[in-house]
């Protein structure tokens, strides 16, 4: 797997710890962070970026490159300005492959991302169907409740007309007596 870390700038260190390696597609990211923290600080500094295989440790890259100036915020194109200025006498099938390489990595990161964003939204789903359900379940009981409320309010009616209908009944029958005299 192929890392980049990166040295200086003591103002820096909330962004780029010393001595933490990042993946590249992340050391692209911190890079235009850097680029935004200098900018927004009205800072400069010189920094030193390096690439390396992690399986040997054997440094692919190694370029120092000023944050603050508005040029530097993206790992890819550091690199291909680098091999175009300060390696132009390189061969250009090593400096191909090279670009070719961190392409790929970033690549490859993307795709494991995006996979473990994924694996990870599984489990979030079912979260998200538990949270339903248990929304579900309180929307029945809430309704039931309401079913209840409106069940004893009608039993409640029901009760008091069937006690006014005796008092109707002897009102009605006082009536009719009063129109019968």
């Amino acid at each position: 797997m192929i890392r980049a870390s990166f040295k200086g700038g003591r103002k820096f260190r909330s962004i780029i710890p010393s001595r933490k390696q990042y993946s590249i597609r992340l050391a692209s990211s911190k890079m235009a962070e850097l680029e935004r923290f200098a900018e927004e600080n009205n800072l400069n500094a010189e920094i030193v970026l390096t690439i390396f295989d992690d399986e040997d440790n054997s440094v692919l890259f190694r370029e120092s490159f000023s944050v603050g100036e508005g040029i530097s915020n993206n790992l890819l194109f550091l690199v291909s300005r680098t091999l175009d200025t300060t390696f132009k006498d390189s061969p250009q099938e090593e400096k191909d492959a090279l670009l070719q390489m961190l392409s790929k990595a970033m690549e490859e990161e993307a795709v494991e991302q995006e996979c473990n964003k994924k694996l990870f939204s599984v489990p979030n789903i079912k979260l998200f169907k538990s949270r339903n359900k248990q929304k579900d379940a309180l929307q029945d009981v809430e309704a039931a409740e309401e079913e209840r409320a409106r069940q004893a309010e009608e039993k409640a009616r029901q009760e008091a007309a069937e006690e006014e209908r005796p008092r109707q009944a002897e009102e009605k029958a006082r009536q009719e007596a009063a129109e019968e005299e």
